[in-house]
């Protein structure tokens, strides 16, 4: 999936409102071309939900970002820390604790 390039909706858009503005003023009769300026519209309008959705986007990246830190920092390694002190050094469980530490500190 690729975004909307934005260089590539202004040109289309002031095209259009250049032949919207050749139109008027050549003193042609509109009805035949209502339906251009009805598509530039929604073309603009479309445009600008889709920079919502990215603002909403960037927003729910910031806050998922911000838990994965405080989960990773205050949850995860002071976990694995007590229980580390707990499971014996050589143990099956001691491995599997080196694993997930070093699985989580890698993230």
């Amino acid at each position: 999936m690729q975004g909307i390039n934005k260089a590539r909706h202004l040109h289309l858009v002031d095209a259009l409102l250049q032949l919207e503005d050749l139109i008027a003023g050549l003193e042609m009769s509109p009805e035949p071309y209502a339906e251009l300026k009805s598509k530039r519209l929604e073309l603009e309008d479309s445009y600008r939900v889709y920079l919502n959705i990215l603002d909403r986007l960037a927003f729910h990246i910031a806050t998922y970002e911000d838990l994965f830190m405080e989960v990773k920092v205050q949850y995860a390694v002071n976990h694995f820390k007590e229980l580390k002190k707990q499971v014996q050094p050589k143990s099956l469980a001691a491995e599997k604790l080196k694993e997930s530490i070093v699985l989580a500190c890698s993230t």
